[in-house]
């Protein structure tokens, strides 16, 4: 984005969320008119979406049909008004316009599942974290999930892959569900879920 302070806090030397933000907000203020929506890893930080809002979906395209009226010229008295108003009033005679839901946009930080302090020691090698995340990411996103929710399943895949080192080991409980390090990995997501859902509530 052109910025040299981008990225770490001269202080701490750890991730500036003010940078983060702010490279967010001039990115989606370039963009066209329509909706886009940035996810940012950031670590020990967690994640940082944002999302500019206006129109949810596109006008129907779908027009009604109104009925002809082929009254050529001005308006004269022998003219039905009602006839000529008909395709655009409703059953309680007002207009009728087409409600276009307004999507309001998303700025939010959702924590890592091990965040910063005690919890961040649990990371024991980061590597293939970013990999799980935007695997976890995609997946929700594909089955219909919304942004913050897709976040979630990307920061508990990355969980799995950043506290041992190599791949995540594969196994099954009592019952024969599947775990990921003696885990169910509906147990974390739920676990994250409540610690994380108060912030895009």
């Amino acid at each position: 984005m052109g910025d040299p302070d981008l990225g770490l806090d001269p202080v701490t030397g750890s991730i500036s969320t003010q940078s983060v933000e702010r490279a967010c907000e001039q990115l989606l203020g370039s963009m066209p008119l329509q909706s886009y929506a940035l996810v940012v890893r950031c670590g020990s930080k967690g994640v940082y979406l944002a999302k500019n809002g206006g129109r949810s979906r596109r006008p129907s395209l779908i027009k009604k049909k109104r009925p002809a009226n082929h009254a050529r010229g001005g308006l004269t008295l022998d003219m039905d008004m009602e006839a000529l108003f008909a395709g655009l009033l409703d059953g309680d005679g007002d207009l009728e316009r087409e409600v276009v839901p307004i999507d309001p946009g998303v700025e939010m930080w959702l924590p890592a599942y091990f965040g910063e302090g005690k919890e961040e020691e649990r990371v024991v090698d980061p590597t293939g974290g970013g990999n799980g995340f935007l695997g976890g990411l995609a997946v929700a996103l594909a089955r219909g999930k919304g942004l913050e929710e897709a976040a979630a399943w990307g920061s508990v895949a990355a969980s799995f892959a950043i506290e041992q080192v190599g791949m995540p080991v594969l196994g099954k409980d009592e019952t024969g569900r599947e775990t990921w390090n003696g885990v169910l990995i509906q147990e974390r997501l739920d676990e994250y879920v409540k610690k994380a859902k108060r912030r895009w509530a």
